[in-house]
Parts: structure tokens; C-alpha cells; sequence
């Protein structure tokens, strides 16, 4: 089936399409955004962990007091918590209240814990992290080669 459109200048064009092919530099540049996406995401996804794991190292320690520690154990049970006051499946809006309460809690422990015991939490949640990210990008690799069993 052949269609008649009209071109910017007003002459008739017939063809399947009006639209130029797709170019090479245009794949690059598609491929160039997934791949910043991805990093962006990665990003976003260890500082989360993180960030998690130092709330958890910290509601752990004699040093912090008690309103620290029910703060950060509050922001931890409602982010793994199945109950959510906005419900996660709902797109943008279900993670951001889980990403609201992570901040609150971490802010509000970070502003009552010990500044010495704060940065030892931070060096051991990132060597933590480190390793946990290893296991990810392993698993990940396992996974994209075909034949290799865990």
C-alpha cells in the first residue's frame, strides 16, 4: 500500500514513510544515554545500600542514643517493611517516600550520633558496600554467560 504525504515544501511525497532512516549516529548517541543511565542508576543504587547498611551499623552501637536508634530502626523496618503509607508497585511516587524516610532517618541519627562513631560507621558501610557491589557485578557477569552454575 502506497501513501501520499506532503513534504515541508508542499510538494507530494509518496512512500511507506516520512520519516528519514535511522542513522548510525543516532544509535550512538541512544546507546550513549542508556549507558549514563545505567551508571547513573548504579550510583544511586550502592549509595542507597549505604546508606541502609550504616543505619543498621549505627542502631547498633552503644554510643548512639536512644532517639538516633529508634529513628533509624523506624526508617529501616518501614523500607523493607510490606506495609507502605504510599504502595512501592505505584511508579516514581511508591520509591520516593521509601527514599524520604531513608533520608529522614539517616539525617536525624546523623545529627544525634557522636562524630567519631559516625565515621567509623561510614568507613565500615563502605567497605561493606564495596564487597556487596563485587557480589552484584558477579552475579550479573555470571548470569549475561551461558553455561557457568553457581
Amino acid at each position: 500500500m502506497n501513501q501520499i504525504g506532503i513534504s515541508s515544501d508542499g510538494t507530494k511525497m509518496s512512500g511507506h514513510s516520512s520519516f528519514p532512516p535511522l542513522q548510525k549516529d543516532t544509535v550512538l548517541m541512544t546507546n550513549r544515554w542508556w549507558q549514563a543511565q545505567r551508571t547513573r542508576l548504579r550510583r544511586d543504587l550502592v549509595f542507597i545500600a549505604k546508606q541502609a547498611h550504616l543505619l543498621s551499623l549505627l542502631i547498633k552501637r552503644p554510643e548512639v542514643p536512644w532517639p538516633a536508634k529508634i529513628a533509624g530502626g523506624c526508617a529501616i523496618a518501614y523500607l523493607f517493611s510490606p506495609i507502605q503509607l504510599i504502595p512501592t508497585f505505584i511508579p516514581v511516587i511508591g520509591q520516593l517516600d521509601d527514599l524520604l524516610v531513608l533520608f529522614l532517618g539517616t539525617r536525624i541519627v546523623r545529627k544525634f550520633s557522636p562524630p567519631a562513631v559516625l565515621k567509623e560507621c561510614e568507613e565500615r558501610a563502605e567497605v561493606a558496600s564495596s564487597v556487596q557491589v563485587g557480589r552484584w557485578e558477579d552475579m550479573i557477569r555470571n548470569r549475561r554467560q551461558p553455561g557457568l552454575a553457581t
